[in-house]
């Protein structure tokens, strides 16, 4: 019997720079999906490369993306810990083939209802990518329709800063003190393509804003959008990725956005 595919299905918070502060007072429940763990979480350059007739490569689709696109509920958490692990199986047949087959799904579910939790307000920084290569697509403006909808969507208690780069790096707005909903919609609504792409510095000032030693009492995160094409400063993605996890080791999360359809996917992925 083979095993063809593994994953687990979290449903408590595990993505990077994460810990059990992020959340308040826990209470019982039953438990619910809708938070997954950390890494490529959407199926959209395999998609598109679909799309344009060609065939995707091994490296353009993981299993968090794959598995993010069919959520599969899992059982009740019955075991009495606050995390019950729950194997399941299914038996058939290859598409391809005809031969008999066996996916292997490992479930992580909790008694602990989401909605008992108080989210702790937010320290965001978003580190938009503005270099020429944005404008193909229409990428940057995409990426400013979906800056729209998050200040919309941020609570009153949480901090927004910007950082906008291309092969300079500019503070649109540094974490103030208050959450100025029109200030940053205006701010968003200034970015013009223009110049290289230097993604170290620009990902590098982002992490500083949160400082050293990030607040314990909020949740600290960088967004970083982009088409993830070093051009300027240190190209180097090692060099990149080695910068981000030194950061992210001291509690600051890291979310990475993929803009376009050749975008780095290992430098993106791994920051992710």
């Amino acid at each position: 019997m083979r095993v063809l595919a593994s994953t687990l299905i979290l449903f408590t918070a595990a993505c990077a720079g994460r810990s059990s502060a992020d959340f308040a007072a826990p209470g019982g429940g039953s438990g619910a999906g809708g938070v997954s763990f950390g890494g490529a979480q959407d199926v959209g350059e395999f998609r598109g490369i679909l799309d344009r007739g060609e065939i995707p490569g091994p490296d353009t689709l993981d299993a968090n993306g794959f598995f993010n696109e069919h959520f599969n509920a899992p059982p009740p958490a019955i075991c009495g810990a606050l995390l019950c692990a729950v194997p399941g199986l299914s038996v058939g047949r290859d598409w391809l083939t005809g031969a008999h087959q066996a996916t292997l799904q490992i479930s992580v579910s909790t008694t602990v209802d989401p909605s008992a939790y108080r989210r702790l307000p937010m320290n965001l920084v978003v580190v938009v990518d503005h270099s020429g290569s944005m404008a193909s697509d229409r990428r940057l403006d995409k990426v400013k329709a979906g800056l729209h909808t998050l200040i919309n969507h941020l609570q009153d208690t949480d901090r927004l800063a910007l950082v906008e780069f291309d092969d300079q790096v500019t503070i649109d707005a540094p974490l103030g003190t208050t959450l100025d909903r029109a200030k940053l919609h205006a701010i968003v609504d200034r970015l013009v393509p223009r110049g290289a792409t230097d993604i170290f510095d620009g990902l590098q000032q982002g992490f500083l804003l949160l400082g050293d030693a990030p607040a314990s009492e909020r949740q600290n995160r960088v967004i970083f959008l982009s088409d993830g094409n070093a051009t300027a400063g240190d190209t180097s993605q090692s060099d990149i990725l080695a910068m981000a996890a030194g950061r992210v080791r001291r509690g600051i999360g890291l979310t990475t956005i993929g803009v376009g359809n050749d975008f780095d996917v290992g430098l993106m992925r791994g920051l992710a």
